[in-house]
C-alpha cells in the first residue's frame, strides 16, 4: 500500500452532488469523449467492488492524476484533495470510498471536457444545464470563470 494517501475533503451536500451529476450528464450527452467515458466506466465499476484496498487504490490513481484540477476548483465547489496517513485509511469505510469515487467521476468529466476540443461547447452546455436546475447565477459565474482559466 502507498505511503502517501489522498482524500477529498469538503461538505458533501446535494448542491455539489448535483453539480457533479450535471457534469457527468453533460459529457455523456455530448458523446465526444470516448476515452473519458471509459474512465467513467472504470470508476463506476470500482464503486461496486467489495475489497476496500482495491477501491482505495483506484481512488488514489484518480487523485494522483486529477488532484491539481480538483484543488483548482475548490474555491467554488468546496472540495480539495489532501494527504492523509495510514490511520485515516484504517478508519474510512467502503461506502465513503465509493462516494468519493462517484464524486471524482464528475471531476474527470469536467477536466477532460475542458482540456479538449469541446471546451467551449461543454462550458455553454454545462452552464445552461446548471441554470435549468436553478443554480444561483453568482455560483455559475464563479464556476465559469474558473473554467475559463483552464487551458489545454
Amino acid at each position: 500500500m502507498q505511503d502517501d494517501y489522498q482524500w477529498q475533503q469538503g461538505q458533501c451536500d446535494e448542491h455539489i452532488l448535483d453539480v457533479i451529476e450535471t457534469a457527468i450528464e453533460t459529457v455523456e450527452k455530448m458523446h465526444s469523449l470516448p476515452i473519458t467515458l471509459e474512465k467513467i466506466r472504470k470508476a463506476m465499476d470500482a464503486t461496486h467492488l467489495t475489497d476496500k484496498k482495491q477501491m482505495w487504490d483506484e481512488l488514489q490513481k484518480f487523485y494522483a492524476k486529477y488532484k491539481p484540477f480538483i484543488n483548482g476548483l475548490s474555491p467554488v465547489l468546496g472540495y480539495y484533495v489532501y494527504d492523509v496517513d495510514a490511520e485515516f485509511y484504517k478508519k474510512v469505510t467502503i461506502e465513503e470510498i465509493a462516494q468519493q469515487l462517484r464524486i471524482v467521476i464528475g471531476y474527470i468529466c469536467m477536466h477532460d471536457a475542458l482540456i479538449g476540443k469541446i471546451k467551449e461547447t461543454f462550458i455553454k452546455t454545462f452552464m445552461n444545464a446548471l441554470k435549468r436546475k436553478d443554480f444561483d447565477d453568482d455560483f455559475i459565474k464563479q464556476l465559469k470563470s474558473r473554467f475559463g482559466g483552464i487551458n489545454a
